[in-house]
């Protein structure tokens, strides 16, 4: 896709979606994007969804991904530059960050997982939680959050994972 586009209804069919370089593609009350959708957003374009969105599909970002809310069931690798309110990953959802991830809050449950990549900043303003014995959240890059809270499930930093407010939280115990 190129040029100016807005959807206004999901995308619940299987399609493969390219945001070529220059697109500006914003999902104006879509809720969701099916499984069998795949979308490649390349350097250069934005993708932008005005409401809480599932994304249920594989997401490569190289540009820019926009998003109001966020749940992720699927796989999203991004390179580029993400900018969202609040993200919940939830079966078996994983999120690979080579680039910048932005959210007011992340939740992770049901087996997903975080990979942040030596030179990428995942940066929580609020709450990062942790509620699954099988979530885990590998750090090699700069994590900055607010509040952290780990009821169960696995942090492993391997660089700079700062925590701006007290008290972390791990298994319900200050």
């Amino acid at each position: 896709l190129k040029g100016n586009i807005n959807f206004t209804s999901s995308i619940s069919a299987n399609y493969i979606i390219y945001l070529l370089p220059g697109a500006n593609i914003t999902f104006e009350t879509a809720t969701s994007l099916a499984p069998t959708t795949t979308v490649y957003i390349c350097q250069n374009s934005t993708l932008t969804a005005k409401t809480k969105i599932d994304v249920e599909s594989k997401i490569y970002n190289n540009g820019t991904f926009n998003a109001k809310d966020l749940t992720f069931q699927n796989t999203v690798l991004n390179s580029g530059t993400v900018n969202c309110g609040n993200v919940s990953l939830t079966n078996s959802g994983a999120l690979s960050n080579e680039g910048s991830f932005s959210a007011q809050s992340i939740a992770l449950s049901s087996s997903a997982t975080i990979e942040n990549f030596s030179g990428a900043t995942m940066n929580v303003s609020g709450l990062t939680k942790i509620s699954d014995a099988t979530n885990t959240i590998i750090n090699s890059g700069l994590f900055v959050t607010e509040f952290l809270y780990v009821t169960n499930g696995t942090v492993t930093n391997k660089c700079k994972f700062k925590v701006t407010s007290s008290p972390v939280m791990f298994e319900g115990k200050p």
